[in-house]
């Protein structure tokens, strides 16, 4: 059992594409993208019944970091807790709002309730309505499916 490993019942908790992994084996990173597609960023604490992993659910540079607790139970693992760090992504994320980190203070104050453009994107997150891409509204995985016409990752011709 390696530190920066996992048992194979763990990658399909928390990487959004599902693998074919034997639960009684360890998988390492590399092992874990080729199925998944996910990011094994840092195994931070393991013992017997306890992981602290941190990872991006699949390689979109506009995922959160994730950061999850699994314990073991019976039945297996379950994840206890997950913090999400936006830190890295193009985005600040608010109770209600979505916006781009390039959008200038004034153009935010200017348009306080909901603006989309190609400088800003605020978005209520309780309504999907709100949401323009077509690879967000369906939740594909896939970088390709978020450029394009109102795509959240630009209007790159294809």
């Amino acid at each position: 059992m390696s530190s920066q490993t996992l048992p194979g019942s763990i990658p399909n908790l928390i990487f959004e594409l599902k693998g074919d992994f034997e639960h009684s084996l360890e998988y390492d990173s590399d092992q874990i993208y080729e199925q998944t597609g996910g990011i094994l960023q840092k195994i931070l604490y393991r013992d017997i019944d306890t992981i602290k992993v941190q990872y991006i659910p699949y390689d979109h540079h506009n995922e959160p970091v994730q950061t999850s607790i699994l314990k073991f139970e019976v039945g297996g693992w379950r994840i206890q807790d997950t913090d999400y760090d936006y830190s890295q992504t193009k985005y600040y994320y608010g109770s209600n709002y979505i916006i781009s980190k390039e959008t200038s203070i004034d153009t935010i104050m200017e348009y306080p309730d909901y603006v989309n453009s190609k400088e800003i994107v605020i978005v209520d997150e309780t309504n999907m309505d709100d949401v323009v891409c077509m690879g967000c509204l369906e939740d594909q995985p896939n970088q390709l499916a978020h450029i394009g016409p109102n795509g959240c990752l630009g209007d790159y011709d294809i």
